[in-house]
């Protein structure tokens, strides 16, 4: 099948890989000879590959995987000899053959024993065969090299935008001065229009880029909508063409992902030669940069395709960034050349000629970005694709609107270079005198106009019209002009100007807006100085300009301090002429370039001199002036009719359409919107009615929340208002108003940031605000960012209550009458340290949280002290207890939990019997008793912890009756009843009735309210308790499906927590279960990789918290178990590694907590494994010596 590829110096590897029931069976040959074969488990890991590619360590855990997927394919021999092969310079092909489970294995990591990826070695080819596919690779056919090309961006899709510009133009430098590539772009990537290319010419290759999946890819219709074709859709469409088509790049996401029905498969099975697809999602840096070189090597070198593909792999392999050198690959039923460069060359019959770049009318493919909608409009418009609106006169071309810059000319220029491909029926172009003054000439062109496919482009066409565009310069050239555009039947008429056409010429106008985010984002892409700026000040910058491309330009010119040259020549000779007019110095070099904000300024200065802003507000009325000015203060789009509130209830709506024909304001959502830069361009004119133009705004944004149509974007420019106004009371005010209509944490913690930064911490309202905005960061994980406010809210109350920090008893509170709200004002900051207390916990920050426990346990006391007969402060007390308690539990500090524990039991009981209607007290005194008894049960007392859950889970089933909303603790009791006699053994059905009993509970709970994270730890906690009772009944398979669902679950947790220590705790727990769970089902390679993780994150909580003694015993216990696994297996060598590295996490538990007995027992039992190992592997007095220091890290212990 590769005899292409064999020749004397040639080496040939090939695998022959087979998957079943979670096994590979491999079979290697060399060059003929059998190398090795192998039955082993599938590499743990192989699952998640794909992704890893966005982690920190992505690059260090596919090296293991590589790795591990070494060891399953060859033994040390065979890698090593294939490791010495390639070490010497040979050249060796490796065909990968294999059953469609067995392509799903990341083949192109392997490792060798070097730890080189065998991918990227030079002179090493790689290739995967479909096992039972055996197409014939028909001979090379006649150059040079025809690409075709089909990009599917549809404007209407769900999914994001593609930087198909860099595509185009990395494709189209491959063609720049090579005379062996010849390449179509389609102007619609269309199934239709794909067939008919390949029936019009015969091509090397289809080059198709889309979003994809494993099953098929988005392509696109003529109307810009989305088209969705399957992979057997494609393969159809591929036939029509009737041509051979010997590579296919599938340059889409996921198009080799499904290794047994996917795309690539699919289209090899059906008779593709050759498929290069990628395995996963694809940066566009990357494919863009993989598939240049391919392209360059197959156009230049002629080399077959694997080798083209190796090279472009091998230069991009040490590119700083996403690891993504193993995601492309290469389905082939064979290779060799492409093309045969002895035959007689056979050009395509019309070849996309790219744009000569020489202006922004020939914008180099890749310059114009975006705009693809826009110029569907255009081309369908001129070619009479796109019929008239019903009723409406005939259109006889397109006049193109929009500020200066906006990108007018090079949108005509680009549908100029679109319609000279129309060879079937070709165009003339023509571009008249500017004054059609010559009657002959004139007379020549309406003719040609009515009878011929002729295109008279009018750029500029504003030099023409009078300022503002309301009228023509000259009567004359209005005839002329009025003229042409009647006789445009045959021919058409394009126009480019800032203003609409004066009077009713049949001409379609289409207005070019401000670029959107995603077109903004790939332009920046190109801009070298804005590419460096700070993401702040990049940020302000857009904040400021928009999506105007001119002043991108402008602004990036600036900012690169080279006296104004542009990446364009046009727009440098514009920049220059400019600041001369403007009396604008342009920095010479880098060192003098002007900041991110100054040069900002200096770009809107020039734009606005460039647009004749001043102009333009000269031709207005003093009510058009007024409606301009108060819209430009509002960053929103506006209706006419929420803007007449601003103005008064004076209807705005004529002003807006003469502001639309000046280009003073734009089409935004369903109204109008003066675009950033006008805005900041008209700032000056505001003089002192600013502050009462931000104050209609305000009360127009009102007004629309008040009517119930305020969406997200109203309420912020609200607040934007009002900060402007400098009204703090009245945002707080609104503010307030605001919040009990916000649904999710997400909207409340985004509308309140702006206020609360706003706000002086003295302000009466802040506390509250901040406190809810501190709660939804919070419940959205953002841990961290809710403890930092959260120290803010504290020194708000300490201030409300005239305490000192950490010191309570310096200002301690008394009971008379005048001083009640100051015992208010303690209340609320000891509610304030208890919220700070557990999300210090949350972090890891135990010592921190311990304090603010204690310092609210202090107030409490004190406050109850002064009251005795006042029960709310006595119940303070009682929850303080337990917060110190479960803290102390959860650090392991028993005693100091059982005292804390026994102390909050107390007060609760005695509030419960005195209140015994009462539910509040009812529900404190079970959650006293079940904390009392994880307490015992962490003590090893079975009898008393399974007593004291048995109470709290009375109480709570009478609670739940009347309550629903107490269905988490109740679900929380039956789980630790359920676990305590699970433990003791003497009743199996009690306890699995009570895990079922809790798992539905929990499992409705979280299916209610599926975004609140304590529920969803609750739910993780639940199927450790069903794997476990499934394991206990032998049910492996059950136990797998919870086990691998928690570890899934812990995964999602960790990840939108990161800051949460409890988080990644959950997830080092899941990993644990997870390697247990492999071992009892025979999987030694899927507990190896677990146990490893977990130690990862163990040895990253370390580096996180070097001071918490809890992590060192985590990170010790973890190496311990991993080395245990190691030692089990064989790897003694490994294991001893792991059990020093615990030795050492050990002494630094105890040298960080010298109260901590277990620390020394967990040191000793650590030397004593190495001991063993010594002892195994001969070594006596190596062994004597690491038992007398087992011994002499006992207590009392003397070596």
């Amino acid at each position: 099948m590769m005899a292409a590829m064999n020749g004397s110096d040639l080496n040939e590897l090939r695998l022959d890989v087979r998957v079943a029931q979670s096994r590979m069976r491999s079979t290697a040959m060399l060059n003929g000879a059998p190398l090795c074969e192998r039955d082993e488990p599938l590499p743990f890991g192989r699952d998640e590959v794909w992704t890893l590619l966005d982690r920190p360590d992505a690059a260090e855990r596919l090296g293991r995987l590589g790795q591990r997927l070494s060891a399953a394919l060859f033994d040390a021999d065979a890698l090593d000899r294939l490791t010495t092969l390639v070490g010497d310079g040979a050249a060796v092909d490796v065909v990968v053959t294999g059953d469609g489970p067995a392509h799903e294995l990341p083949f192109e990591l392997i490792r060798l024993t070097d730890q080189r990826v065998l991918a990227t070695v030079d002179g090493v080819r790689f290739t995967r065969a479909v096992a039972g596919v055996d197409t014939a690779v028909q001979p090379p056919s006649p150059g040079p090299l025809k690409i075709l090309v089909a990009v599917g961006a549809p404007e209407h899709t769900e999914n994001v935008a593609l930087d198909i510009e860099a595509e185009m133009q990395a494709i189209m430098s491959v063609v720049d001065g090579l005379r062996r590539v010849e390449v179509t772009i389609l102007e619609v990537a269309g199934p239709q229009e794909i067939a008919e290319a390949l029936r019009r010419d015969a091509y090397h290759v289809l080059h198709l880029s889309a979003h994809g999946s494993p099953h098929g890819v988005e392509l696109e219709d003529r109307d810009g909508n989305a088209v969705q074709v399957g992979a057997e859709d494609l393969v159809r469409v591929l036939r029509r063409g009737g041509r051979p088509l010997p590579l296919i790049v599938l340059s889409s996401c996921d198009g080799a992902a499904d290794a047994s029905t996917g795309l690539a498969v699919t289209l090899l099975r059906h008779g593709a030669e050759r498929v290069i697809a990628m395995q996963t999602s694809v940066s566009d840096r990357y494919a863009t940069g993989l598939l240049t070189r391919v392209y360059r090597t197959l156009a230049e070198e002629n080399r077959p395709v694997a080798a083209a593909l190796a090279g472009a792999r091998a230069a991009l392999f040490d590119d700083e960034g996403r690891p993504e050198y193993a995601v492309a690959t290469l389905f082939a039923a064979g290779d060799g050349p492409l093309w045969n460069a002895d035959l007689d060359a056979v050009p395509l019959s019309n070849p996309t000629d790219p744009p000569s770049g020489t202006g922004v009318r020939e914008l180099a493919l890749g310059e114009l970005v975006g705009r693809r909608a826009l110029l569907r409009t255009v081309l369908r418009t001129l070619r009479d694709d796109l019929p008239p609106a019903e009723g409406s006169a005939l259109v006889n071309g397109v006049v193109l609107t929009g500020v200066a810059g906006i990108g007018k000319t090079a949108l005509a220029g680009r549908a100029l270079n679109r319609l000279r491909e129309d060879d079937d029926d070709p165009w003339t172009i023509v571009v008249p005198a500017s004054d059609l003054g010559d009657v002959a000439e004139l007379t020549e062109l309406t003719e040609a106009l009515r009878t011929r496919r002729v295109l008279v482009l009018f750029d500029d066409f504003e030099r023409h019209l009078t300022v503002g565009g309301e009228a023509f310069r000259e009567p004359g050239f209005a005839d002329a002009f009025a003229a042409l555009c009647k006789a445009a039947e045959r021919g058409k008429i394009l126009v480019t100007s800032r203003h609409p056409v004066p009077g009713d010429a049949p001409l379609r106008r289409v207005e070019v807006p401000p670029m959107g985010d995603a077109e903004l984002s790939r332009l920046l892409l190109r801009m070298p100085a804005l590419r460096e700026v700070d993401p702040d000040d990049r940020a302000t910058i857009l904040a400021t300009i928009g999506g105007h491309p001119r002043l991108v330009e402008f602004v990036d010119a600036l900012l690169r301090g080279k006296g104004g040259r542009a990446r364009l020549p046009e727009v440098t000779e514009r920049l220059r002429a400019l600041a001369r007019r403007e009396r604008i110095a342009l920095a010479r070099s880098a060192a003098d370039a002007p900041g991110a904000a100054a040069a900002t300024r200096q770009a809107v200065t020039l734009a606005a001199r460039d647009m004749l802003i001043e102009e333009l507000v000269g031709l207005l009325s003093p009510a058009e002036r007024e409606t301009l000015l108060q819209a430009a203060v509002v960053r929103i789009p506006l209706t006419a009719a929420d803007l007449a509130v601003a103005l008064d209830g004076t209807d705005p709506a004529a002003h807006l359409v003469r502001l639309r024909g000046l280009t003073l304001v734009a089409a935004g959502g369903d109204g109008v919107l003066v675009e950033p830069w006008v805005r900041e361009a008209l700032a000056g004119l505001h003089g002192d009615r600013l502050a009462d133009r931000h104050r209609r705004a305000a009360a127009m944004c009102a007004h629309v929340f008040d009517a119930n149509r305020a969406d997200f974007g109203t309420l912020t420019e609200a607040v934007h208002h009002l900060r402007a106004l400098d009204a703090a009371d009245e945002l707080a005010a609104f503010a307030g108003r605001v919040l009990p209509k916000l649904d999710g944490a997400l909207t409340v913690a985004t509308f309140l940031d702006p206020v609360t930064t706003y706000l002086p911490a003295e302000h009466p309202a802040f506390t509250r605000l901040a406190e809810r905005a501190r709660d939804a960061l919070e419940a959205l994980g953002r841990t961290a960012d809710a403890a930092a406010l959260g120290d803010t809210v504290i020194a708000c109350h300490r201030a409300a209550a005239g305490a000192q920090p950490n010191a309570p008893a310096e200002a301690e509170p008394n009971a008379s009458a005048e001083a009640e709200p100051n015992a208010s004002a303690w209340v609320e900051l000891s509610a304030a340290l208890d919220t700070q207390g557990r999300l210090l916990h949350r972090l890891g920050r135990t010592d921190d949280a311990r304090r603010c426990y204690a310092e609210a346990l202090d107030i409490d006391e004190r406050l109850s002290s002064a009251e005795p007969g006042e029960d709310r402060l006595r119940r303070n007390v009682g929850l303080s207890h337990r917060r110190l308690a479960q803290l102390a539990l959860d650090g392991g500090d028993l005693g100091d939990a059982r005292t804390a524990g026994a102390a909050a039991l107390d007060i609760h009981r005695a509030l419960a019997e005195a209140h015994p209607d009462t539910a509040a007290p009812q529900v404190d005194l079970a959650t006293a008793l079940g904390l009392l008894a994880a307490v015992a049960r962490a003590e090893g007392d079975t009898a008393a912890a399974r007593q004291l859950t048995e109470q709290a889970l009375e109480l709570w089933r009478r609670l739940a009756v009347d309550e629903p909303s107490l269905q988490d603790e109740l679900a929380g009791a039956v789980s630790a009843l359920a676990d305590l006699v699970r433990a003791e053994g003497s009743d199996p059905g009690r306890a699995r009735e009570l895990t079922l009993e809790a798992a539905g509970i929990i499992a409705g709970l979280a299916e209610a309210d599926p975004e609140s994270l304590p529920r969803k730890r609750e739910l993780l906690a639940s199927y450790w308790r069903l794997a476990d009772m499934d394991t206990d009944a032998g049910d492996l398979a059950c136990a797998g499906k919870h086990v691998a669902s928690g570890l899934s679950l812990a995964e999602h947790l960790a990840e939108t927590d990161p800051d949460s220590l409890d988080a990644w705790r959950d997830l080092t727990t899941a990993l644990r279960r997870t390697a247990e769970h492999a071992a009892a089902n025979g999987r030694p390679e899927e507990v190896r990789g677990n146990l490893e993780w977990a130690l990862e994150i163990a040895e990253r909580l370390v580096h996180r918290f070097p001071r918490a003694a809890g992590r060192h015993r985590e990170l010790a216990a973890a190496a311990e178990r991993l080395g245990d696994w190691l030692r089990d297996t064989g790897d003694h060598a490994a294991a001893r590694a792991l059990f020093r590295q615990g030795v050492a996490a050990s002494r630094r538990r105890a040298a960080l907590d010298p109260g901590d007995a277990g620390a020394p027992l967990a040191e000793a039992a650590l030397h004593a494994r190495i001991a063993e190992l010594d002892a195994v592997a001969g070594h006596e007095g190596r062994a004597r010596q690491r038992g007398r220091r087992a011994l002499a890290a006992l207590p009392g212990g003397d070596e």
